[in-house]
């Protein structure tokens, strides 16, 4: 269950205050203010209860994952590609680039970076 009282600060726009949820973005804060009949600019801590527990049931009932369930199905994807030896997780594993990124002299920030995975 996603707890959005955690995620969100009492002093920030309801806008900004969605965005700190990890796997929400601009357009997804904003389109869900409009769903809900909400205005973006005032604060989290002036939102009536009814508005506040429409965005919960949101992100209880949701298809899409937020927060610390996106966080763990992201470990998860990472871990599958290291496990199964395949290219991608090779490279993940020595902490190079992923997607056909030149490495000779480049991704320095990608290298000095030591991640570790499995």
């Amino acid at each position: 269950m996603f707890d959005l009282r955690k995620q969100l600060a009492l002093n920030n726009s309801v806008e900004k205050a969605l965005m700190s949820v990890f796997g929400v973005g601009q357009k997804t804060s904003a389109t869900l203010c409009r769903r809900f009949g909400i205005c973006s600019t005032i604060l989290i801590k002036t939102l009536s209860a009814e508005k506040l527990s429409l965005l919960k049931r949101y992100f209880a009932r949701n298809v899409m994952k937020f927060g610390i369930q996106l966080r763990l199905a992201k470990e998860e994807i990472v871990r599958h590609l290291v496990l199964s030896k395949c290219y991608r997780g090779s490279r993940l594993r020595k902490g190079l680039p992923v997607r056909g990124q030149r490495s000779r002299s480049n991704a320095r920030t990608q290298k000095k970076r030591k991640l570790n995975i499995v």
